[in-house]
């Protein structure tokens, strides 16, 4: 970086919600938000004791203990089996946590214990990489990004601070396509919201383990956006990203900026979904230009590209950074179209 120091500050906390990260008064801003974090843990610890809050966690952490203590018996026993096959016999691992009044889990947690005591920090963007926890509400989760953006940029003094928003790797035992929908909140909060960015990493990731192998392509694409905004570096790492959509009779037309040149891994296909449900596999024509082009029925009212919690992208840009999937209502582009 040209003899350039920079500093981080790590705030890290495995298996949090975006709701540990800001206030409560920034969660009642919403009252969605409000009611799917908050309630909740208010009635489920309103008549807990101290001695009951310290019985269910160490309930937890020897539930916890044991079922690792018995993984790695039953590993060392069973090598020939994968991952997936002794989650199938043994269970995962137990989780989420208990609801405790002063667990640093329950909303406004971190922001509480952790956040407050860099607040008066002077930095440079903020890299985010969350989400996991948050996919089961995925329907709130651009409420509740955006609230987080707004109150630390209020907080930091910076109204255009940063925000580098990593989305969720590929991942294969989350319920139906709550990550893919995940990832489709954070794009839609990155490409809505000034001074966001979205860094994709879908084509990363493990089937069968929640945290990716392939940590050091996400690292990287991280730090050249990072370079490329903060730092004014050369123009690197930006996704491609949807410019225009264009629908006719029997074509869709996707135009793409970031993208210089295409490069294709298989077969680029995607899924048509008609009026009744029916679906078929159309191939994705990849123009020379920043375009891409799906033939299309009449009866067509979705198309769908690699919408799913452990998809297999196969058209990235020059920097072999993916499209972002995408699940398309045609006839809603129609009308705006």
């Amino acid at each position: 970086m040209n003899h350039v120091p920079i500093g981080l500050v790590s705030m890290n906390k495995g298996g949090t919600s975006a709701s540990c990260w800001q206030s409560i008064d920034a969660l009642k801003s919403d009252f969605e938000v409000y009611a799917t974090y908050v309630l909740p843990h208010k009635e489920a610890v309103k008549d807990q004791t101290d001695e009951e809050e310290e019985r269910l966690l160490q309930q937890f952490e020897e539930k916890v203990e044991k079922y690792l203590q018995t993984r790695k018996e039953f590993v060392r026993t069973h090598p020939q089996l994968s991952i997936a096959e002794v989650k199938e016999i043994i269970g995962h691992t137990p989780w989420p946590p208990p609801k405790t009044r002063k667990g640093l889990l329950r909303p406004a947690g971190l922001f509480e214990t952790m956040l407050k005591k860099i607040i008066p920090f002077s930095i440079r963007g903020i890299i985010w990489y969350q989400g996991e926890e948050d996919a089961q509400y995925h329907q709130v989760y651009d409420k509740l990004l955006y609230n987080l953006i707004k109150e630390w940029r209020k907080l930091f003094y910076q109204e255009q601070l940063p925000f580098y928003v990593i989305q969720l790797p590929a991942y294969d035992e989350a319920e139906k396509d709550t990550w893919a929908f995940l990832r489709e909140q954070q794009r839609m909060v990155t490409s809505k919201e000034p001074f966001s960015f979205f860094i994709t990493t879908f084509d990363t990731g493990e089937a069968h383990a929640i945290h990716p192998a392939s940590k050091n392509i996400i690292g990287t694409r991280a730090a050249n956006l990072v370079l490329s905004h903060s730092y004014k570096k050369d123009e690197k790492g930006y996704a491609p990203e949807m410019k225009t959509i264009e629908v006719n009779d029997h074509e869709v037309i996707i135009t793409y900026k970031y993208v210089k040149t295409w490069s294709v891994k298989g077969k680029p296909v995607c899924t048509l979904v008609d009026t009744k449900g029916n679906k078929v596999e159309r191939r994705i024509n990849v123009a020379n230009n920043q375009q891409l082009r799906i033939n299309i029925e009449e009866s067509t009212s979705y198309i769908s590209y690699c919408f799913e919690n452990f998809p297999h992208p196969t058209i990235f840009n020059e920097e072999h950074l993916p499209i972002p999937a995408f699940k398309m209502n045609i006839r809603e582009q129609c009308r705006s179209t």
